[in-house]
């Protein structure tokens, strides 16, 4: 069962090498049946994701390698199971975040944008699917993260905002599902973050109220956003031609940081001294909030 993996994965892997050859012999005798070729092929991806959890990459590249071959000629064969082309992307995601970890940014972006094109295509089917929506909300916020450490700004910001409307979807279907809530808020973090790396601060600060608005009550959240707001004021000046001056961004970020404690936010201890939040820091209605 799946509690075997967590808690022993040596011996999960074990299952698994024998469940490999159990179904490579069954695959054998009967060639003409994909279901069976399904089941080895997700045990191979089962197998690479444990050998992830142990850190053996050598031995999960070509678990996954064996898993993503058996299932592209899967979805050829029988492109109307749209269930094995959830599990190609599925296999293409989890092997992307491995190359990702081990620095193959390259690769990960591949991996990344393969797992794309097959989740794009069962959205175009089941646009209503809130599964498939966030899934691929997930991969493209993969992507975004792969090219931002190749500091390939504008593409990542591009990736991030996919990712956001695809959640947005997702959480406007099931808002009392927590992890679309959750999901929405690393993608506008992620969003907003790129977007003051290429100066757009009007944007990142329209991005940093969007994520406020799923965190009303949420002190932690709300500091966080805070902190977002005033770092995108340091962008801006009071000359700004943009729509929003150096002054309405420090009043946003003081309004959010006022909501934060009014929720019960106790200041972190590091709070003067953090450059993150220098914009804000000696605003008078900051001080009379930390007391000073």
């Amino acid at each position: 069962g799946g509690l075997s993996v967590h808690r022993d994965p040596p011996r999960a892997i074990e299952s698994f090498r024998r469940a490999v050859e159990l179904l490579t012999h069954a695959v054998a005798e009967q060639p003409a049946d994909l279901g069976l070729q399904n089941d080895l092929a997700l045990t191979f991806a089962n197998l690479g994701s444990t050998h992830v959890r142990l850190n053996e990459c050598a031995a999960a590249e070509t678990a996954y390698q064996q898993a993503i071959q058996m299932q592209t000629t899967l979805v050829q064969r029988a492109p109307e199971h749209l269930s094995y082309c959830r599990n190609l992307s599925l296999t293409a995601n989890n092997h992307g975040l491995m190359q990702s970890r081990m620095g193959q940014t390259q690769e990960a972006e591949q991996s990344f944008r393969q797992a794309l094109t097959r989740l794009e295509s069962l959205v175009a089917q089941d646009p209503g699917d809130v599964t498939l929506q966030s899934s691929l909300a997930g991969v493209c916020n993969n992507l975004g993260m792969v090219l931002e450490a190749r500091e390939q700004l504008a593409q990542a910001a591009a990736a991030f905002q996919q990712a956001v409307d695809h959640q947005q979807v997702a959480y406007a279907e099931a808002a009392t599902v927590t992890r679309y809530r959750t999901f929405l808020s690393k993608h506008y973090f992620n969003y907003g973050r790129v977007l003051r790396k290429l100066g757009q601060a009007d944007e990142a600060i329209r991005i940093a109220l969007a994520r406020r608005e799923l965190w009303p009550q949420t002190p932690r959240q709300l500091l966080s956003v805070a902190e977002e707001l005033a770092q995108a004021a340091d962008l801006l000046t009071d000359k700004a031609s943009g729509a929003v001056t150096r002054a309405q961004a420090v009043t946003l970020a003081v309004e959010t940081l006022q909501q934060a404690i009014a929720a019960g936010l106790v200041l972190p201890p590091d709070f003067d001294t953090r450059q993150s939040f220098a914009a804000i820091r000696n605003d008078t209605r900051v001080l009379k909030l930390v007391g000073k």
